[in-house]
């Protein structure tokens, strides 16, 4: 019989599992000043690499989503799905209000924004920049 190394390590880690486990947390808790300056050694050393990854994740499709719903979560936006939320503001043409064209970007008064009750974090709907900083649904 030939011996599978796979199999068996498979099997002894699900044996084990428990037991890595709490391994695992007794070593970070033990070894945290260590674990913080291989991870600085490791980010000043692979800095570029890192840098090159992060810069293509974040012009993905995905990361941009990713990177989205974090800002509306920091800005007190709750819903209870988010990507929902998110497809929903990237097909929104016109905005709710003024039905204005909008455009996705940094700039412009026809900038597409998640207008939010900002008491509950309900969303209210997508609507241009101009009518954001007029806080137009306020009194909805």
């Amino acid at each position: 019989m030939v011996f599978d190394r796979n199999a068996y390590m498979k099997e002894r880690y699900e044996n084990n599992k428990e037991h890595l486990k709490e391994y695992q947390k007794e070593y970070r808790e033990n070894n945290k000043e260590r674990i913080k300056e291989k991870r600085k050694e490791y980010c000043q050393k692979n800095k570029e690499h890192l840098n090159e990854n992060s810069k293509e994740y974040r012009q993905s499709e995905y990361g941009q989503m990713i990177c989205k719903i974090i800002d509306w979560e920091r800005q007190g936006v709750i819903y209870y799905d988010m990507k929902e939320l998110y497809y929903t503001w990237k097909m929104t043409k016109y905005c709710h209000y003024c039905w204005t064209l909008l455009v996705e970007g940094n700039y412009g008064s026809n900038k597409k924004c998640l207008d939010h009750d900002h008491n509950t974090g309900e969303p209210r709907g997508v609507i241009c920049q101009a009518c954001n900083r007029r806080d137009v649904f306020k009194n909805c």
